[in-house]
């Protein structure tokens, strides 16, 4: 490169003078580099803008999902409060439990999954485990919004029946998941 106003000759990489005898090859070289590492901060920096977008998502959820569990857990409490039979009673009790438990599965979910290497690619039986824990949740919360239904209708229309298996496969929905949690993610 020449400067404009003295018309001195220099290496516009290095800034020596090019009359030195330098191989200025070299500057290209490292320019080359220095191009490739800008270009591959871009392209990090962009990726790690992705995922922290994807984290401020996945953590809007799981705290969405645990202030819907909370607002459903306190709206069955109050209601526990007028209940006089006991068929019912315990029916509310299994489903504010359950209502406890799934609150903070959801944060649990987003805070044991914060914690992966995605580069590696998780290992098959972690995959398995987080398969099998999204199945045991979706169990719960089925049979959950089922019982908390059944507890929405008069007690003289609810089929007694229905609300005792319902109420039962809940408690073993909320156990399965429990263990599953206790023995396989810890």
């Amino acid at each position: 490169m020449t400067c404009t106003m003295c018309r001195h000759k220099f290496c516009w990489i290095c800034e020596k003078d090019w009359e030195l005898g330098l191989d200025h090859s070299k500057c290209w070289d490292k320019r080359r580099e220095m191009n490739k590492l800008e270009r591959r901060s871009v392209v990090d920096n962009v990726r790690l803008a992705d995922e922290e977008t994807l984290e401020a998502r996945k953590f809007r959820l799981a705290f969405e999902q645990f202030n819907r569990y909370e607002r459903e857990q306190k709206c069955a409490e109050n209601q526990l409060n007028g209940v006089m039979e006991p068929q019912l009673i315990s029916s509310y009790e299994q489903l504010i439990e359950c209502r406890k438990v799934l609150k903070n599965a959801h944060v649990f979910m987003h805070l044991h999954d914060k914690g992966k290497c995605r580069r590696d690619g998780p290992v098959k039986a972690e995959n398995k485990i987080q398969f099998d824990f999204g199945n045991y949740l979706g169990m719960l919360e089925r049979f959950t919004e089922k019982l908390s239904v059944l507890l929405l209708q008069p007690f003289n229309k609810v089929d007694k029946l229905d609300l005792m298996d319902t109420t039962t496969a809940l408690h073993k929905a909320l156990k399965l998941f429990v263990n599953h949690v206790r023995d396989e993610m810890f």
